[in-house]
Formats: C-alpha cells, sequence, structure tokens
C-alpha cells in the first residue's frame, strides 16, 4: 500500500479517536454511578484516602452479597481483580473523587483501544488490509460508547485484550523485528505486563483470551518456535499470577448471596450449559458486540475467482470467529451460579468480543468492497449507521429503535444532549436532606452503593452477615453494618417487596421478641429505581424519549421507623401540593395490599390535579377489585352492576386524556365484559392491540369473546394460540383453549392444554376443575376424582364454585 494511503488511514484513525471522543465525553455526568460503578468509586477513594485497598472507610463497608465477596480484612484480599480500583483511584487522586473523574479515566483508555484496534488490524490482516474500518466502527459503536462511559473494567478489558492480541501477533514473514532476539524479548516483557494486567482486571475476560491463544496456530505464520516460546510465557506468567491469587484472595471462597447451594445432577448442568451457550452466542450479536450477517462474508474468496486472493484474510477472519466462539462457550460454564438467569447482564462477562467483531466487521466490508465497491459502502453503512448486521434489531429495545432509521448512535447523541433525572438521582437527593449519622437500609443491599458514595454522612446498614469473619484488628464493628443487629430509621425498597420484607420482619419479631426490628410505615415514594440510562446493556438501554411504561412502574418506597427522629421529616414525607409524589405514594400502598389507603391517595391526586391519568387509571382498576372482592363476599355469582358505573367512569377519563394508555382500554373491556356489552369490550381489546401488538392479555380476552359468542371456536383458538405466543406461560389461556377443545371432543388434546396450565400454574382452580371433567368425559374416574379434590381444596366449600366441584364429584360416582 503506497505511503500517502497509509497516512490517510492514519488520518482516519486519528478522526475515529477524535469523534469518538467528542460522541463518549458528551453529557458524561448526566447520569450518576449505578451500583457497580459505585461499587469501584468506593473502593477507589477509599485507596485514595487510606493508602490501601479495604471496603472499610470507618463509617460505611461495601459489603456485596453482605461480605461475600470480602475476605477477613474486608477488601485488601478482595475476591474480585482490583486493577479498575485502582485506576480510579489515580483518576480521583488527580481531578478528584468526582462522577467526571471516575468515568473520564475510562473514556481516555477506551479511546486508545480505538488506536490499538487498527494497529491489531494492520499487524494481524496486513497493510492490503484497510486497517483504519475497526477503529472507525469501534468509533461509531453505541454499544462500545455506552460500555467505556463506565467506571467499571470494561474499557479496561477491552484494551488489554487488544493489547495482549497485539504482542501475540508475529510480524510478517521476514520481519526484521521478528527474528531479532532484543525486540523477541521485549516481546515477552509486555506479554508478561499485559496478561498481568488483563488478569488484574477481569478473570473471565482474561480466561478466554488466554484459553484462546492456540486458535491462531491454525494461521501457518504463528507456527514457529518463538510463538511457542511466547506461548510457554504467557501461559506462566498466568500460571504464577493465579497461584498467587489462589493463595493471597482465592475468588473461589467468595459466597455470593443468591449462588445456587445445592449440587446439580449432570442433566442440569448440561442444560444450563447449553442454555447460557446459546444466550451468549444470540446476544453478542443482539447486543452489537459481533456483525453475524457479516460472517458468511468470509466464504466469498471460496465462491469467486475474482477474491481468491483474499483467501488468507479470510482464513484469519474465520479463526477470529472460532474466537467469538470459544467466548460463548468458556462464559457459559464460568458465569457464577447466581448470575446465569439470562443474558441480560452476564453479557458484560465478553465485552472484548467488541474489538473483534469490530475488525471482523471491517475485513467484511473490505472483500465486498473489493467485489464491488458500492455494495463494500452499503455495507460499511449498514455496520455503523444501523443496528441490522449485528443483528440488532432482532432483540426486545426499549428505546424504539428500528431497522435502519434512525441509527443507534444518533439516539446515543441525542440522549447525551439531555440531561434528566434518574432513580438514582431522586434517592441521592432525598437521602442528601436527612440529618447526618442517619441509619438507612437500601433494599437490595447492593443499590446502596450510589447513596453510600454520594451521601457518605449516613449510616448504610445490612452490608454484612453477624456469620462473617473479620480480622481482630477491625472489631468491633458498629451494629448497623450487620443485618440481624440493623434497626434502620429509613428503609428505602422497591415497592413490589414491601408487603413481602414487612411480613418477613414482622415475623421475625413474632418469633424473637428482642429482635431490634420496629413498626414501619410507608411515608413516601420516589421515581422508579430506573438505571437502564446509565447501564450499558444497549438493547435493553432507553434512549429519549423515555418509555411510556415508565411512568407505571412501580417506584421506590420510603419507609420510615415509627418513634425515630426521622419520623414526620420533610426529606421523607410526601409533598401534598405535587401530584406525582401522591401518586407514587398511593401505588406503594397498593404493593403493601393497604387498599382503602390507596385508593384515598389516589382521590387526593385528583383533588391537585383533576386531569392525573394514571389516577383515574388506578381509581378505576382498585374499584374493579373492590366491587370483585364484595362479590366473593357475598358469594354472589354476579358483580353489583352499580359498582361498575365509577370503574367505567374512571377508564374512560384516562383514555380521553391518553388514548394511547393501552392498560386502561384492557380494564375498561373486561368491565364493559362484566355487563354484557361484548361489541364495546372488543372494541377496547381490538385498540389495545393496535398499540402495542401481542399483548397476551387482549388477546385472550378476545378468544373468551369469540368463545361466548358461539360459532366462533376457530377464532377463539387463533386468539388463545396468539396469547400463549406472546407469553407461553400464560396457564389461562391454555384453559380456555382446552375448553373449545373438549367442545368439539377432542378431549384427549383438551387433557394435554389443562396439564400443560397446571404445569405452569399448580394452584389453577380452573385447570383442576376442566381436567376433572375432560377425564370423567374419557373414563378416567380415578384422575378425574383426584383432579376434583386438587380444586377442592382451593375454594371454600359453601361458595359457587365449591357447590359446583361438589355436585361434579357425586355425578362421578354416579356414573362409576
Amino acid at each position: 500500500m503506497t505511503r500517502p494511503r497509509q497516512h490517510l488511514q492514519t488520518g482516519i484513525v486519528i478522526g475515529a479517536m477524535a469523534l469518538a471522543a467528542g460522541l463518549a465525553l458528551i453529557g458524561l455526568t448526566n447520569h450518576l454511578f449505578w451500583d457497580d460503578e459505585a461499587n469501584t468509586a468506593i473502593f477507589a477513594r477509599n485507596l485514595v484516602r487510606t493508602g490501601r485497598l479495604t471496603a472499610w472507610d470507618g463509617t460505611n463497608l461495601v459489603g456485596y452479597a453482605q461480605g461475600g465477596s470480602l475476605g477477613e480484612d474486608l477488601g485488601r484480599e478482595l475476591r474480585v481483580p482490583a486493577l479498575p480500583a485502582y485506576v480510579a483511584a489515580l483518576s480521583f487522586f488527580v481531578f478528584g473523587e468526582t462522577t467526571w473523574a471516575g468515568r473520564f479515566v475510562f473514556v481516555v483508555l477506551g479511546l486508545i483501544t480505538i488506536g490499538m484496534a487498527g494497529v491489531w488490524g494492520r499487524r494481524y490482516l496486513g497493510r492490503r488490509f484497510a486497517w483504519a474500518m475497526p477503529p472507525l466502527i469501534l468509533a461509531l459503536s453505541p454499544a462500545y460508547l455506552l460500555y467505556i462511559r463506565n467506571c467499571r473494567y470494561y474499557s479496561l478489558g477491552v484494551l488489554l485484550s487488544v493489547l495482549v492480541w497485539i504482542v501475540w501477533t508475529p510480524g510478517t514473514r521476514g520481519r526484521r523485528e521478528d527474528v531479532r532476539t532484543p525486540k523477541f524479548v521485549l516481546r515477552c516483557i509486555m506479554a508478561v505486563v499485559f496478561v498481568w494486567a488483563l488478569i488484574s482486571t477481569h478473570y473471565l475476560n482474561a480466561a478466554a483470551v488466554l484459553v484462546g491463544l492456540p486458535l491462531f496456530f491454525l494461521i501457518r505464520r504463528f507456527r514457529s518456535p518463538k510463538q511457542y516460546v511466547l506461548l510457554g510465557v504467557i501461559y506462566g506468567t498466568a500460571m504464577v499470577y493465579g497461584v498467587w491469587l489462589l493463595v493471597t484472595a482465592n475468588p473461589f471462597a467468595a459466597d455470593y448471596e443468591g449462588a445456587e447451594r445445592t449440587m446439580l445432577t449432570a442433566g442440569e448442568l448440561w442444560t444450563r450449559y447449553y442454555t447460557n451457550f446459546w444466550w451468549f452466542l444470540r446476544d453478542v450479536g443482539t447486543h452489537e458486540f459481533f456483525p453475524w450477517l457479516l460472517a458468511p462474508v468470509l466464504l466469498l474468496p471460496w465462491l469467486s475467482h475474482r477474491l481468491r486472493r483474499l483467501r488468507p484474510l479470510a482464513r484469519r477472519g474465520w479463526v477470529l470467529v472460532a474466537l467469538v466462539v470459544l467466548y460463548a462457550m468458556l462464559a457459559a460454564v464460568l458465569t457464577p451460579l447466581d448470575m446465569g438467569k439470562g443474558p441480560t447482564a452476564e453479557i458484560r462477562y465478553v465485552v472484548p468480543v467488541l474489538a473483534i467483531g469490530s475488525v471482523v466487521g471491517g475485513l467484511g466490508v473490505w472483500i465486498l468492497w473489493q467485489l464491488a465497491r458500492p455494495v463494500g459502502l452499503a455495507a460499511l453503512l449498514l455496520l455503523v449507521g444501523t443496528n441490522f448486521l449485528y443483528p440488532g434489531f432482532g432483540a426486545t429495545r426499549f428505546d424504539g429503535t428500528r431497522l435502519f432509521w434512525p441509527p443507534t448512535w444518533y439516539r446515543y447523541s441525542q440522549e447525551a444532549l439531555s440531561d434528566y433525572q434518574t432513580g438514582v438521582e431522586a434517592m441521592v437527593e432525598v437521602l442528601d436532606r436527612l440529618p447526618d449519622g442517619t441509619t438507612v437500609r437500601v433494599f437490595p443491599g447492593h443499590m446502596a452503593y450510589p447513596a453510600m458514595f454520594y451521601v457518605p454522612k449516613l449510616h448504610y446498614c445490612d452490608q454484612l452477615t453477624t456469620s462473617k469473619k473479620i480480622a481482630e484488628h477491625l472489631k468491633p464493628l458498629p451494629d448497623y453494618l450487620f443485618v440481624q443487629r440493623a434497626k434502620p430509621d429509613v428503609w428505602l425498597i422497591p415497592s413490589p417487596y414491601v408487603y413481602q420484607q414487612l411480613t418477613e420482619l414482622q415475623d421475625q419479631i413474632a418469633l424473637d421478641p428482642d429482635h431490634p426490628g420496629g413498626s414501619y410505615g410507608v411515608s413516601s415514594a420516589l421515581p422508579a429505581y430506573w438505571q437502564f440510562t446509565s447501564k450499558p446493556e444497549i438493547p435493553f438501554h432507553a434512549f429519549l424519549p423515555v418509555p411510556e411504561d415508565w411512568t407505571r412502574y412501580p417506584p421506590m418506597a420510603v419507609l420510615v421507623r415509627q418513634g425515630s427522629s426521622t419520623e414526620g421529616h420533610r426529606a421523607v414525607s410526601a409533598d401534598s401540593t405535587d401530584a406525582e409524589a401522591i401518586y407514587r405514594l398511593g401505588l406503594t400502598l397498593y404493593d403493601a395490599r393497604k387498599l382503602e389507603a390507596a385508593v384515598a391517595r389516589f382521590e387526593s391526586v385528583l383533588q391537585v390535579d383533576p386531569e392525573h391519568v394514571g389516577a383515574h387509571f388506578q381509581l378505576g382498576t382498585l374499584r374493579m377489585q373492590q366491587a370483585e372482592m364484595r362479590q366473593v363476599e357475598l358469594k354472589a355469582r354476579e358483580i353489583d352492576v352499580g359498582a361498575l358505573a365509577p370503574v367505567i367512569k374512571h377508564l374512560q377519563t384516562a383514555i380521553r386524556l391518553d388514548p394511547r394508555h393501552w392498560p386502561a382500554h384492557v380494564n375498561l373491556g373486561k368491565a364493559l365484559l362484566r355487563l354484557g356489552r361484548i361489541d364495546q369490550a372488543r372494541e377496547m381489546y381490538d385498540t389495545a392491540l393496535q398499540i402495542k401488538p401481542d399483548l397476551p392479555i387482549a388477546h385472550y380476552n378476545l378468544g373468551n369473546i369469540a368463545l361466548r359468542s358461539g360459532g366462533r371456536e376457530v377464532e377463539a383458538i387463533v386468539h388463545y394460540r396468539n396469547a400463549l405466543r406472546a407469553d407461553p406461560k400464560y396457564a389461562a389461556a391454555h384453559v380456555n383453549w382446552g375448553i373449545v377443545l373438549l367442545r368439539q371432543g377432542k378431549t384427549d388434546e383438551a387433557i394435554d392444554h389443562f396439564r400443560s396450565a397446571l404445569t405452569l400454574s399448580p394452584t389453577l382452580i380452573q385447570a383442576h376443575v376442566n381436567l376433572g371433567i375432560a377425564l370423567k368425559a374419557r373414563g378416567d374416574f380415578d384422575e378425574a376424582r383426584a383432579s376434583l379434590q386438587a380444586a377442592a381444596v382451593l375454594v371454600p366449600t359453601d361458595s359457587p364454585l365449591g357447590e359446583q366441584i361438589r355436585e361434579l364429584r357425586e355425578s362421578i360416582e354416579a356414573d362409576k
């Protein structure tokens, strides 16, 4: 390649780094640290202030999993790699302990990686390859930009992985620097440093890089004595460092809360493995790490005679594809038991695949460019301007991004220019107004770390258990740190868990009168703990506008211990003039199963804001629930028609104010169905599906309407099938589908559906009853009796349904 073209490529790389700098640094402090970022930042701050790595700063303690990741010295022997904390500490030392400083240094490392991706592409694929393309692809990758903006190990992991690959890659055959011993020794020294740093960044990333190095022996250029020596140096370094880590920190001794502690069978282990493996393979694409739709392009040099000279490059590309597969295989094996519940969080374990994806993507574009320049240009535009080639469009996305436009980097930039309050910021704002030394519990515990970093003046509870072994020189630690001894003044908890946690607390007090817990009252509620705006898992990242359903997410409840000094404090009390604050309190009271109090709050909302959509919707929904509960209390077969009048009024008002409020359409359809206004109910469900396609509850109810209409059984089955396609765990759809089949005389198929429903929901009464009816029709009287008996124990014997079950059991005995 001529020198001017080399200079052009160098200019493109520099331009890509400058472009990425602008995209990554703009709006860097719009959102505060999320929990894992804050964890790193707290260790870094403690390191700057105390000169040592520690989780305990004399007031608060970072006890993830209640100390499961800590040894007896509470941090010096940290069981997770500590290099990110040292890097953040350096930035804090230079720039101050701020959000900007915590993220800035990792952005800089990410920018350096962009340049290194070009170096690796040139070294691995040769000068004839357009090695400026990988940096350009990384610079415009919203996934990459999101990850390097985090005060975590992400950008460190990608940079060090690329540096290891650069050192591992020999120069082209015959190059002088590849045969002179001093330069080979320098490669060995750099390999030792980079491998040590990579292991100190993230164990799984390091394992994947190291295990994948022998794959490169598939390329002839790598099969030389010096490469084998270099591999020995790398593996020797990893072994020595690994033994030292095992002796001093022992990551295997970590005891993470929530991990599976029972022994898994071989079959369960295999199922868990291949499920995780498939998730990783799929989601390195859907999370926009690796352009899977460009991989087949690597076959073109064998299919097109004019491209045969590109076969060596394509072979090297296939080695990188194999490396991605190996990454997924290893990640599936090493994913911790308490984390292997889905790909949403675990994809962060394979962040270096972003660099591999940029090189393979650039190689695919280069091959297409050699085939036909317009095709290559179109592929490049698709790759950097859309999520089509990844294929990111296959993932569930909150940001509304579609196949071609607007591209995600455009939405990323739009969001970076906008600042708005997140749930983390709302929590920090409230806690900052509390008196110094207030004891605070945040549930789950890891959500306390942003508050602990930004509001260190408070005392955060539940970071340890009393069974935790602690070094003698650290004793005694304050009682508020221990979950068994903590008596927090203020308790922040996601609204859906309020009832469960309060019930467990009261049970503990009942069993142990000396338990330090006390009675708590719901004081106020914060906005939902929304953190997808700063977490980098891109398919679930919410670019502007915020998803319309966000306002319906459960808020963070603020509970205050009665009799404490904070009871009645304005920081934790709902503002009676703020409709949104009262509304959130109503939602929390409902989740705490205080129905009447919730209704009173929603009515208060309408006094402040008569056109509050959420309050009208909630009042309509809760009035419906009250009418249903009244029906059960009176043992009536039909609901009181008069009780539905306010229900319909509130729901119709909600729809008038927000025509796209699909839950209001669904609930109004339910109320109209109760009144026998079938055509109007069908219209509500149809509208709900227009707003939110594949809404299972809408399909289910449309199926019920078709079933009630008579002669429309095929239509009913279509809707039940669609409901199950949208939600395979929708047990009620199985039941009603089975009822249709039973009417058609397809008893065996109906039984299969009833049993599928019971597999999903073992206490579903209608499934037990209809299974009993179907088994009776088939002549299986013993099984029918057992099924009806299972239903009988779930309902009162004097209820209408209980009487129906009794009559069915009597008819079985008579027929038998």
